[in-house]
């Protein structure tokens, strides 16, 4: 449970850098094809980033399915994505559904 604490907390982190990163960008584009989309994203990110610490907090306490909680606890620390880039079809489909969902919960309603 650590573990996936470690790792969701590295993901909001790195959406929080793509956030500043599309605010900027819209800031130096005086014309962009998808800008009201980077725009809309810019300004939900606090709302974003707040319902997903929410849902971390929340969460806490219920265990991961056995399948995702065996599954990180044996990634390593140095580098966990080339090992999930490296999970076999069927074990990769089982993360990513419950992590869609986590995902797909999270920010219902913001957009």
């Amino acid at each position: 449970r650590q573990r996936l604490a470690e790792i969701l907390a590295e993901r909001i982190t790195r959406l929080a850098e793509l956030a500043d990163k599309v605010a900027l960008s819209l800031y130096l584009q005086k014309e962009a094809s998808a800008a009201s989309e980077q725009q809309a994203f810019v300004e939900s990110w606090p709302q974003i980033k707040a319902s997903l610490e929410t849902r971390m907090r929340e969460n806490a306490l219920s265990p991961a399915p056995e399948a995702v909680a065996a599954l990180i606890d044996k990634l390593p620390c140095d580098n966990y994505i080339k090992t999930l880039q490296g999970l076999d079809y069927a074990t990769a489909q089982n993360l990513t559904a419950w992590l869609e969902a986590h995902a797909r919960d999270s920010v219902a309603g913001i957009f």
